[in-house]
Parts: structure tokens; C-alpha cells; sequence
């Protein structure tokens, strides 16, 4: 091969090696968004659960308008689940605290659910 051959041949691996690191970077960045997209669906979902849960009565499984006895079980999610760690942090009678730790990395997602709205954190 001819010197030129050589170099050309060098510089095309150097260009498809930066392209391949890119695209990784890319893809794992894409990951996590689509993650915590994931993490704020649920918590919208268990939100819409908890405001049913706060409105029942307690014999029909309800909270009587409270959050005090309110479960991850009540609001359909689990400790672990495939798009990161739930757990209840606070609870009082008019709201409570979802906290998730992201399956993808990243710092936890906090939820705060009252009888009528809902707030997401990064």
C-alpha cells in the first residue's frame, strides 16, 4: 500500500472510532431521559390512585380524606420496580411524599401529592 493509502486508511479509523463514542454518549443520554419520563408517568398515575384513595371511604379501602395510612400497594406501585426505587418519605393528613431513585442514574425524582394537584421535582 502507498503512503497515502496508509493515512487515509488511519483517518477513516479515527473518524469511525469518534462517530462510535458519540453515538454511545448519545444513547446513554437518551436513556436516561426516556427513564425519568418514565418515573414522572408513574407518578402522574399514582397521583390519579392516591386522589381516588383520599375520597374513599376507609371500608371500602380508602383513606376517609386522609394520606396518613396510604400505601405503595394502595396507589398500584412497589418498592422496586423496573423504572426505579418508590418509597412513601412523609405523610400527613393532606398530602404525602413519593420519593424515586431512577433506574437510569440521576438524582431522585421527588412527587408531592395533595387531594387536588400534584408537583414533580427533578
Amino acid at each position: 500500500m502507498g503512503q497515502q493509502q496508509v493515512i487515509l486508511l488511519v483517518l477513516v479509523s479515527v473518524i469511525v472510532g469518534i462517530a462510535t463514542i458519540i453515538a454511545i454518549n448519545t444513547m446513554s443520554e437518551s436513556r436516561e431521559s426516556a427513564n425519568h419520563s418514565a418515573v414522572r408517568q408513574r407518578l402522574l398515575e399514582a397521583a390519579a390512585e392516591a386522589q381516588m384513595y383520599y375520597v374513599k371511604e376507609s371500608m371500602l379501602g380508602g383513606g376517609s380524606k386522609s394520606f396518613q395510612s396510604i400505601t405503595l400497594s394502595d396507589i398500584n406501585l412497589d418498592t422496586s420496580m423496573v423504572d426505579g426505587d418508590f418509597e412513601i418519605t412523609q405523610k400527613s393528613q393532606e398530602s404525602f411524599q413519593i420519593t424515586v431513585q431512577p433506574a437510569a442514574g440521576g438524582g431522585p425524582i421527588i412527587g408531592v401529592v395533595s387531594k387536588n394537584n400534584i408537583s414533580i421535582t427533578p
